[in-house]
This record gives C-alpha cells, structure tokens and sequence, in this order.
C-alpha cells in the first residue's frame, strides 16, 4: 500500500514499511477463518486519519457479512 503526500504541489507517495500487506496475505493464509484482509488504496500506516471513511465502508461491510 502506499501513502500520499503533498509537497509544494507535487503528489509522492511513499511505501508503508511498519505494516506491509504481505504480512496481511500470511496471516490471512494461515488463519483463514479469523483474518479478513480489506485493501484501501494510497493509504499507508495512518490509514484511519487518512481514509476514514473507507475505513469505516471496509467495518460496515464485514459486520453485514458476518453474524456479530
């Protein structure tokens, strides 16, 4: 996942390296049926402040899906 930024109008993006999502793929591999893996593009390690309300689609989406 990357994150964006903005820098005297110019858009970089930089690469989450404290949560990769391989780490997501190997814990969805190995607990299937405990780990749901939801990816929110150009967001990084803050991704609740950065994209909060795709957060909360990703939430909603999980709890309809699920019997909690």
């Amino acid at each position: 996942m990357m994150s964006a930024a903005m820098i005297e109008d110019k858009e970089i993006f930089v690469k989450d390296l404290i949560a990769v999502p391989e780490n997501a793929e190997i814990l969805n591999r190995r607990y299937p049926d405990r780990v749901t893996v939801a990816t929110i593009e150009n967001a990084g390690h803050t991704v609740l402040n950065e994209k909060p309300d795709e957060v909360a689609k990703c939430i909603a989406e999980y709890l309809r899906a699920s019997d909690i």
